[in-house]
């Protein structure tokens, strides 16, 4: 078997590196996906109910911060699982 130049090993190396580093980007965006695409729903669903009903009587400052706190558990949710994600990745590598 030809044994291929040491840059060229160099360069197939750095080829998969890229590949499975855009990978794991895509898989992470995908998965980032996931839960805030249930937020925009659950954002909605919120909007929609609490317009009727508490908007008129709540201030803005309370709006805002129910809101805040809806995207806030997402995000909770989202990055507890990230870090799940990342330490498998980590451990791939």
């Amino acid at each position: 078997m030809k044994r291929l130049p040491v840059q060229k090993r160099w360069m197939a190396v750095h080829k998969h590196q890229l590949s499975v580093a855009l990978t794991m980007i895509i898989g992470m965006m995908k998965y980032t996906n996931e839960f805030m695409e249930p937020y925009w729903n659950a954002s909605r669903s919120f909007w929609d109910t609490e317009q009727k009903k508490k908007i008129p009587a709540a201030t803005l400052w309370q709006t805002a911060s129910d809101y805040m706190e809806l995207l806030l558990f997402n995000c909770q949710i989202w990055g507890e699982g990230y870090l799940g994600m990342s330490r498998e990745q980590l451990n791939y590598l």
